[in-house]
C-alpha cells in the first residue's frame, strides 16, 4: 500500500508506514521522507501534513522546529512568520519576553541604547522633561536637583548658590553670608566674618572667620578689620595679628562695640580698656604707618608698639608703657662700686679662709671668723661644690627656658610673677643697674652685658697682681709699692692681711737666702702669682656667666618673623619681613644688624666657644698633676673643674658647660620654636643617659642628684612640649588632659614641677649638709666643757706643718688636716698642696709652724725635701710630731726599719725615748683616737696651754663612749677554750675593767667527735654555765642543752640573729699567727661544738702586736680548717687589737660587742656636765687658771661655766 499522508517509508518490504518526527510533514501519499517546516514555522506534532506559522511577539529562525520562540526582553516582532526580533529603538525599553512593540521612557528617566528592559533615571544635577527622553540634561546655574528621575531641577534658595551645572545640591554661603533665589555666588560677608581681598572676582570671593584679635561687623573687608585691645598688625594687607604685652583678656566686646570702638579706638570710652589692662596696643581699625595706629600713644611705636620714639625711654613689659630711664652715669657708677666691692671682698674671703688673721681678742668677731672657716670646710669636705653647681645649672637653664622669645612658652600674665622667681639667675647681673632698654642700641646692650664680666675678670686679676707686686716689695714699681705701704696705715685688718707673711723684703732675703740664689723676685714671678691666685675666681664667673652670655650672644641670631602681606591667590606666597626677637625695633635686613651680627661672632668666640676651649686648655695643662695626684700650683687653683670628678672622667666639666650653652644658646640657631623644645628634650635625654652610665662624680649622691636634675629639665622640657600644644588654634589638647580649655592649667603643672623638685632637691641638700654637721663633733675640754682655745706664738701663721712624702702619705695628711680642721676650728695647717707655691719657700714655712707634724711612711727618710724640712725643724728647735703609718699596703712601714733608716742626728728628736709615734688608724673608733692624740700635741705647744699639764685624757668627743664608763647590764658568761692561747689572758683583762658583771669560764677536755657530746668536759662545763643562768631564771634547761633540733637552721642564720641581751653567752676566739697553727685540732673540735649551740655568739680579736703573735688577716685566713670557712666562722668582722694606747679603744670596742652600753641618759657629755656641775659646788681653784699666760682671770672660770650652764 501506499503510505498516507504525514508518513513516511523510505526502505522496501516493509510491512507498515512511518510517521513523520515533530518539526516535519509530508503532504502526498507514497512519500519515501517528511519535509522540514520552514523558518517562521514549527510543528510540535508528528504525522503531520502541514507546519504551524509563528505568532506576532515569536519568531523561529530554523527548519524542522517543534515550537516558536518568544521575543527576550529589549526586543520586539510585530508580524506573522517573523524569522527574527527587533531591538527596542533609543528613548523605549521592553521588559517583558513575546512583545509584539516597546514601551517609551517616562518624564525623569532615559534611555540611550537600543534593546534595553528597563528606562534609566536622570542622576542628581540632571532632568529630562519629555516622553522617550534619550539623555538627560544638566540643572542650569543656580539651580539642582538632589533626587533621581527628576522632570524639573529646582532654584537655590536665598543663601546658597550654585556656581556649576548639574549640582546636585546648593553649597550654603559662608556664615552669615547671602544670595538671591537661584544664585551662582554669594558676594557679602557678616558679622564676625571678613572678605579677604575684594579685588577678586565674586566667583573667587570668600568670607574667612574673623581671626582671632579682632572684631567682623558685618561688611568687614580685610582692610577694615578692627584690632581688638592688646592685639596688632603691620598693615592693613594682612589677617596675621600679634598678642601685644599684658593683652587683657577680660575687654566686653559688646561694650566696645556699642561704644563704636570699631570706628574710632582713640575715644574716652575705648582707651579705659587699655588704661586697665597696661598694654601698649590699644586696637581699632586705624594702622598708620607700620601699625603706629594700634599703639596707644606717640611715645609707643614699632613692632607690638614696644619701641620707645623717645631717647632715653625704655619699654617695661610689667606696665606696657615707656619709661624714662635713670641716670647713665649714676648707674655706671653703681656698677663700678659693686666691682670694686666685689674684688675687695673676695680677696678679704680669700685671707680669712687662708686663716691668714685671726682677732687677738676673744671676741664676738673671733667666733664669727671661726664659723665661717667651719662653714667654709664643711663645704669642702662634704663636697657641696658640684650640688651648688648642679642646682645652678638647673636653675639658669629654667630661668632661660621661660623666656618666651627663646623656646616660645608662653605663660598667663597672672603667673607673672612666678616667673620673675625663676628668672632670677638670668636678671642677676648687670640689668639690676641698668635697664634693658637703657643702652642707646642694641648694639651696645650686647657689649654690656657680655662684656661687663670680662671687665670685672679683668679688675680682679689685675688687682692680684697689683697685691702680689705690692707685697714683694719690688722696687721695680715704687709707686705701686708706696702706695701699699700707705695701704697698711688704713686699719688693723689691711695691716693684718699685708703683714701676714712677712715683711716683703724680709721674705724675699729669706727666701733667696735658703735656695742661695739672687735676692729679690721678678716682674715675672709675681705677675705669675696674681694670676694664679686669681685664677678660681675667674672660673667662677665665668662658669655663672657663661650661659647668660652665651643666651645673650644668640639672641642676636633670633629673628621673629611679622607678615606684611597675607597669601590670597594659591600659588602666591606670603610677604614677610624680619626683625630681631630682642630688639624689635631692628630690621634684620638692614645694615645695623649686619654690624651686631659681626660683633655676635666675635663674642660667640670668646664666651660659648671660647670658654669651654679656656676650661680644656687648663685641663689638658694639668692632666698629669690630676692622674698622677701630684698637685701644682695651677692644678689647686683649677680645682673648681675637677676636684669632684673621678680621676678618668677628669675631663667632664667642658662637655657638661657645652651641653647647659647648647640647651641656653644653640638651640636659638633653629628658627622654629617647636623644634627647639624637641632639641632640648633630646639634648636632655642625651645627658641623663651620660650621667646615669658614667657616673661621672666621686660621691655617688653627687651622681643621684645630677640625675634628678637633668630628669627634672626633662620633664620640663615635655612640660613645655605640652603648653605649645595647648596654644595651637583649634586645639583641645588642655582638655583631653583634664586641665581646662586654656594654658594655665598646663602653665600651673609646668611651674608646680619647676618650683617642687628644685624645692626638694635644696631640702635634701640642706638635711644632708645638718646631718653631716651633727656627725661631726669638735673636741672638748673635760675639765671646763668648752672648746680649746687655739693659739700662735708671735710672728708665726701655722699651728701645724704636715711633713710627708707625696708617694705614700699624700692622702693620710689630707684626711689629717681636714678632719683637725672640723674637730679644732680655727686651726691652722700647713700642707704642701694647699698652700706651698714655691718648693723653695719650705724652709720658710717651716719657720712659720709652731709645731711639725712628721708621717712617717715608705720612703720617708729617702726624700731629699723630707730631710729638709726634719732639718730646719731641729735647727729652729720646732717641736715633732710623729704619726707612723702601720698598714703596709697603704704605703705604711715596719716602725724598726723606719726607726732604723732615720739619721742618726734626728732620731732623738722624731723618736724620743719614752714616746713612741702616733699609729695612724683608719677604723672609726681607732681613727678618732688618732686625731685626739695629734690634736693633744698640737694643743701642748699652743701658748694657751704650754705651761699647762694637758693630758690626752682632758680631751673627749661629744659623742664618745669610752671604755671607763661602759657598763653591763646582768652577769655574762665568756667563754674561752685553754687550746686558743691567748685568749685566757685577753678574757681575763676584760673581767678586770667589768668587775662582778663579767664571768669567764675555760672550756678544757679532749672534745671528742663522737654521738655523746654531753659527756665531754668541753659540753659539760658549757652545760654548767647554762644550767647557772637557767637557776637564776633563764628558760634553758639541761635537757635542752642536749637536745638536738627536729629542723636545724642553718648555723650562719642562727649565729647572725642572735640577741644581745642578758641571756647571750659568749666565746672569745682570739686570733694570731699561733690559732690555727698545725696540730690544733682540739680547737678546731672545741668550735664545732660552738657552731651547734644557737645561743652562743662568737667574738674574735685579731692581734695586730707583732711582740704578742700579730700578722694580718689574710695569712690567719689561710692558715684556717676549710671547715671552718665553710660553717662561716669569719661571716663576722674581727676586731682589731692594736697595741699601744689604741689598746684601750680596742676593749671598748669589744665591750661594746659584749653588750656594754653608756648608762641611760649618762653619755659622756652628761657625764662631764656633772662632774662640771659638782665641781662648782666647790670652791677649789681650778689648776688650769693662769692670770698671766692665758688671758684668764680668778674668777673667769666660775664664770664661763655659769654662761655656758
Amino acid at each position: 500500500y501506499p503510505v498516507d499522508p504525514g508518513y513516511y517509508q523510505d526502505q522496501p518490504g516493509m510491512t507498515k508506514a512511518l510517521p513523520c518526527a515533530p518539526g516535519y510533514f509530508s503532504v502526498s501519499n507514497g512519500s519515501t521522507e517528511c519535509i522540514p517546516c520552514a523558518v517562521g514555522h514549527f510543528q510540535p506534532s508528528d504525522s503531520s501534513i502541514s507546519c504551524i506559522p509563528v505568532e506576532p511577539g515569536y519568531y523561529q529562525d530554523k527548519l524542522g522546529q517543534t515550537e516558536a520562540l518568544p521575543c527576550e526582553p529589549g526586543y520586539n516582532s510585530s508580524g506573522i512568520r517573523s524569522t527574527k526580533c527587533f531591538p527596542c529603538a533609543v528613548g523605549h525599553f521592553q521588559s517583558s519576553e513575546g512583545s509584539i512593540s516597546c514601551n517609551p521612557v517616562d518624564p525623569g528617566y532615559y534611555q540611550d541604547k537600543v534593546g534595553q528592559t528597563e528606562a534609566l533615571p536622570c542622576e542628581p544635577g540632571y532632568f529630562s522633561a519629555s516622553i522617550g527622553s534619550h539623555k538627560c540634561f544638566p540643572c542650569r546655574l543656580g539651580y539642582f536637583t538632589s533626587t533621581p528621575a527628576t522632570a524639573s531641577c529646582t532654584a537655590c534658595p536665598i543663601g546658597s548658590f550654585a556656581e556649576n551645572e548639574g549640582a546636585t545640591k546648593c553649597a550654603q554661603c559662608e556664615p552669615h553670608t547671602t544670595s538671591t533665589e537661584g544664585g551662582i555666588s554669594c558676594a557679602m560677608c557678616s558679622a564676625s566674618f571678613y572678605l579677604q581681598d575684594t579685588s577678586l572676582s565674586p566667583s573667587m570671593r570668600s568670607c574667612l572667620s574673623c581671626p582671632s584679635g579682632a572684631f567682623c561687623p558685618k561688611n568687614t573687608t580685610l582692610a577694615t578689620l578692627y584690632l581688638q585691645t592688646g592685639w596688632w598688625r603691620i598693615s592693613s594687607k594682612t589677617d596675621t595679628l600679634y598678642e601685644c604685652a599684658n593683652s587683657p583678656s577680660d575687654c566686653n566686646v559688646q561694650a566696645l562695640l556699642l561704644h563704636n570702638c570699631h570706628v574710632d579706638a582713640t575715644s574716652e570710652q575705648c582707651r579705659k580698656c587699655a588704661d586697665s589692662s597696661n598694654t601698649p596696643c590699644i586696637g581699632g581699625q586705624h594702622v598708620g604707618f607700620e601699625g603706629e595706629g594700634y599703639c596707644f600713644d606717640d611715645e609707643h611705636i614699632g613692632v607690638k608698639c614696644q619701641v620707645c620714639s623717645k631717647d632715653m625711654y625704655h619699654f617695661n613689659q610689667e606696665t606696657g608703657r615707656c619709661e624714662q630711664c635713670d641716670n647713665t652715669t649714676f648707674a655706671v657708677f653703681k656698677l663700678a662700686l659693686v666691682l670694686v666691692g666685689l674684688v675687695l671682698a673676695v680677696k678679704l674671703l680669700r685671707y680669712i679662709a687662708a686663716n691668714h688673721w685671726t682677732p687677738k681678742q676673744r671676741t664676738h668677731c673671733q667666733g664669727i671668723l671661726v664659723g665661717m672657716r667651719s662653714i667654709a670646710l664643711k663645704f669642702y669636705l662634704w663636697g657641696m661644690q658640684p650640688k651648688l653647681k648642679g642646682f645652678l645649672t638647673c636653675y639658669q637653664v629654667v630661668s632661660i627656658m621661660t623666656v618666651e622669645d627663646i623656646y616660645g612658652l608662653r605663660m598667663p600674665s597672672k603667673l607673672s610673677w612666678l616667673i620673675d622667681v625663676l628668672q632670677w639667675p638670668e636678671v642677676f647681673g648687670v640689668q639690676l643697674f641698668i635697664k634693658e632698654g637703657c643702652y642707646s642700641s642694641a648694639l651696645n646692650r650686647l657689649l654690656v652685658v657680655t662684656l661687663w664680666p670680662l671687665i670685672l675678670i679683668l679688675g680682679i686679676v689685675v688687682s692680684s697682681v697689683l697685691w702680689e707686686l705690692c707685697s714683694m716689695g719690688l722696687n721695680k714699681v715704687p709707686g705701686i709699692c708706696q702706695f701699699g705701704k700707705r695701704l697698711e696705715r688704713f686699719g688693723r685688718v689691711a695691716k693684718k692681711v699685708l703683714a701676714a707673711r712677712e715683711p716683703s723684703e724680709m721674705r724675699s732675703v729669706a727666701m733667696r737666702a735658703a735656695t742661695g740664689r739672687p735676692t729679690g723676685p721678678t716682674c715675672i714671678e709675681a705677675m705669675r702669682c696674681g694670676l694664679i691666685r686669681a685664677l678660681p675666681v675667674v672660673l667662677l664667673i665665668t662658669f655663672y656667666y657663661v650661659p647668660v652670655a652665651s643666651a645673650r650672644i644668640f639672641k642676636t641670631f633670633a629673628c621673629t618673623t611679622i607678615e606684611v602681606e597675607s597669601k590670597v591667590i594659591s600659588g602666591q606666597s606670603a610677604i614677610k619681613r624680619q626683625f630681631l626677637a630682642d630688639e624689635l625695633s631692628i630690621d634684620c635686613s638692614s645694615s645695623e644688624y649686619q654690624q651686631l651680627l659681626s660683633w655676635a661672632y666675635v663674642l660667640l668666640a670668646i664666651w660659648p666657644v671660647g670658654v669651654p676651649i679656656f676650661y680644656t686648655g687648663l685641663l689638658l695643662a694639668n692632666r698629669k698633676s690630676i692622674i698622677h695626684h701630684t698637685p701644682t700650683v695651677l692644678s689647686r687653683a683649677t680645682s673648681f673643674l675637677w676636684s669632684e670628678y673621678k680621676t678618668d672622667l677628669f675631663m667632664w666639666e667642658p662637655f657638661a658647660l657645652l651641653h647647659k650653652v647648647a640647651i641656653t644658646g644653640f638651640v636659638l640657631l633653629t628658627s622654629y620654636v617647636g623644634g627647639r623644645v624637641l632639641i632640648a628634650i633630646f639634648l636632655c635625654l642625651i645627658a641623663l643617659v651620660a650621667y646615669a652610665v658614667l657616673t661621672p662624680f666621686k660621691r655617688p649622691e653627687d651622681n643621684w642628684i645630677f640625675d634628678g636634675i637633668h630628669l627634672t629639665l626633662l620633664m620640663l622640657f615635655v612640660a613645655g612640649l605640652a603648653l605649645q600644644a595647648c596654644e595651637f588654634p583649634d586645639s583641645n589638647f588642655c582638655s583631653t588632659l583634664g586641665l581646662g580649655d586654656s594654658s594655665f592649667g598646663i602653665a600651673i603643672t609646668f611651674i608646680s614641677i619647676t618650683l617642687f623638685l628644685n624645692l626638694l632637691g635644696i631640702v635634701l641638700v640642706v638635711t644632708f649638709f645638718i646631718t653631716q654637721s651633727k656627725a661631726s663633733h669638735p673636741i672638748m675640754l673635760r675639765q671646763d666643757m668648752i672648746r680649746p682655745q687655739l693659739s700662735l706664738k708671735i710672728g708665726l701663721m701655722f699651728h701645724l706643718f704636715l711633713s710627708h712624702t707625696w708617694k705614700s702619705g699624700q692622702d693620710q695628711v689630707a684626711v689629717i688636716k681636714r678632719q683637725l680642721q672640723l674637730i679644732l676650728p680655727g686651726v691652722s695647717v700647713f700642707l704642701d698642696v694647699d698652700d706651698l707655691e714655691n718648693i723653695r719657700d719650705l724652709e720658710l714655712h717651716i719657720k712659720q709652724s709652731q709645731a711639725i707634724l712628721a708621717f712617717l711612711s715608705k720612703h720617708y727618710f729617702s726624700q731629699r725635701n723630707c730631710l729638709r724640712e726634719v732639718s730646719t725643724a731641729v735647727e729652729e728647735k720646732k717641736p715633732i710630731v710623729a704619726v707612723h703609718e702601720a698598714e703596709i699596703s697603704k704605703g705604711g712601714v715596719d716602725l724598726q726599719e723606719c726607726i732604723a733608716d732615720c739619721p742618726t742626728k734626728y732620731k732623738d728628736f722624731i723618736f724620743p725615748p719614752g714616746k713612741p709615734p702616733i699609729t695612724w688608724q683608719r677604723i672609726k673608733e681607732f681613727h678618732l683616737f688618732s686625731l685626739k692624740l695629734i690634736a693633744h700635741e698640737l694643743l701642748c705647744h699652743c701658748p694657751t696651754f704650754v705651761r699647762k699639764d694637758l693630758n690626752e685624757k682632758d680631751l673627749f668627743f661629744i659623742n664618745e663612749e669610752p671604755i671607763e664608763e661602759l657598763k653591763l647590764n646582768g652577769g655574762r658568761w665568756l667563754h674561752v677554750s685553754e687550746h686558743n692561747l691567748g685568749a685566757k689572758n685577753e678574757a681575763d683583762k676584760l673581767a678586770s675593767i667589768f668587775w662582778e658583771q663579767l664571768n669567764v669560764n675555760v672550756l678544757g677536755g679532749n672534745a671528742n667527735s663522737g654521738t655523746d657530746k654531753a659527756n665531754s668536759s668541753t659540753m659539760t662545763r658549757l652545760t654548767d654555765s647554762v644550767l647557772r643562768k637557767s637557776i637564776s631564771g633563764s628558760t634553758w634547761s639541761k635537757s635542752s642543752v642536749n637536745m638536738k633540733p627536729l629542723h636545724r637552721l642553718s648555723r650562719r642564720y642562727r649565729r647572725r640573729n642572735i640577741v644581745n641581751d642578758d641571756t647571750t653567752d659568749f666565746f672569745l676566739l682570739y686570733l694570731n699567727s699561733e690559732t690555727f697553727k698545725t696540730g690544733n685540732q682540739e680547737l678546731e673540735d672545741v668550735l664545732h661544738e660552738i657552731f651547734a649551740e644557737p645561743m652562743v655568739k662568737i667574738i674574735m680579736l685579731h692581734e695586730r702586736d707583732q711582740d704578742l703573735g700579730g700578722c694580718e688577716f689574710d695569712l690567719i685566713y689561710a692558715a684556717t680548717p676549710v671547715a671552718l670557712l665553710d660553717a662561716g666562722l669569719y661571716d663576722d668582722i674581727a676586731i682589731s687589737m692594736f697595741p699601744g694606747q689604741h689598746r684601750k679603744v680596742s676593749y671598748s670596742v669589744v665591750a661594746k660587742g659584749l653588750g656594754a652600753r653608756m648608762p641611760k641618759r649618762k653619755s659622756s657629755y652628761f657625764v662631764e656636765f656633772d662632774k662640771l656641775t659638782e665641781k662648782l659646788t666647790r670652791v677649789d681653784k681650778p689648776s688650769c687658771v693662769s692670770t698671766t699666760d692665758s688671758g684668764y682671770y680668778p674668777g673667769a672660770f666660775e664664770e664661763s661655766a655659769s654662761r655656758r650652764i
